[in-house]
């Protein structure tokens, strides 16, 4: 394991456990935090690696900092309770599965959503599906081609409406956010590839605007066992 991903997984570490104790009521809303020093002892975690998790908890609403005084627990509305516990599983997730995982995951989930997208999904949903998928072919650059790569399956799945597959389909997704996918990325997305996902996204889409649920299973099935044998050599 790098030493980005081992900073990765002690600043998740640190997060979930943060988390975990808000939500048992271990942390209230106003205690103050120990010092950096206290915490870096307390948790075993490098002073860069707390500052980023702190930062992050920051700017996701968790803590107050105040000049002079320390930092302490926030009061969060509902929604940030929510988007909290995502955040919890995802740290407690990316600690414990590798992107072989979740490629198996996406195969588990995407395809049978695009079979149910046959049947679910609206003509306009099926119009956009068509519009993002030409996104994704304009797209000049691997930040881009990620970009709409992640609306184009997300927007298949959501054409499902089915809420579950659509959160498991974000949970998916929010791990392969995380640091270790960084460099397959890179080495997954070279121009010639970007081409071949294309195709296949036309091809799904098509299958989508057909109606057929069986071709859309397939074909998506077939696109996540590409990406699965370029970005681990591993086909299923």
């Amino acid at each position: 394991m790098s030493v980005r991903t081992q900073a990765a997984a002690a600043r998740a570490r640190f997060m979930a456990e943060f988390e975990q104790r808000v939500a048992a009521g271990e942390l209230m809303p106003g205690t103050q935090l120990p010092s950096e020093r206290e915490l870096t002892e307390q948790y075993g975690v490098a002073r860069n690696t707390l500052r980023r998790a702190l930062d992050m908890l920051e700017s996701h609403g968790k803590i107050v900092r105040i000049a002079g005084k320390g930092a302490f627990v926030s009061d969060p509305d509902p929604v940030e309770l929510e988007r909290a516990r995502v955040d919890t599983l995802l740290g407690r997730l990316a600690m414990t599965t590798s992107p072989a995982d979740v490629l198996d995951a996406q195969l588990v989930v995407e395809p049978q959503a695009a079979r149910i997208a046959v049947a679910k999904a609206t003509d306009s949903e099926l119009r956009a599906l068509e519009s993002l998928s030409l996104g994704n072919e304009r797209a000049t650059n691997i930040a881009e081609y990620e970009h709409w790569d992640s609306k184009l399956h997300r927007a298949i799945v959501a054409a499902s409406h089915n809420a579950l597959l659509v959160t498991l389909y974000d949970v998916i997704d929010g791990l392969r956010h995380d640091a270790i996918w960084g460099g397959l990325k890179v080495s997954g997305r070279t121009l010639q590839h970007r081409r071949v996902y294309q195709m296949q996204h036309r091809d799904i889409v098509q299958a989508l605007r057909d109606r057929d649920g069986e071709r859309a299973a397939q074909h998506m099935q077939g696109h996540i066992q590409t990406v699965r044998t370029v970005l681990l050599g591993d086909p299923v």
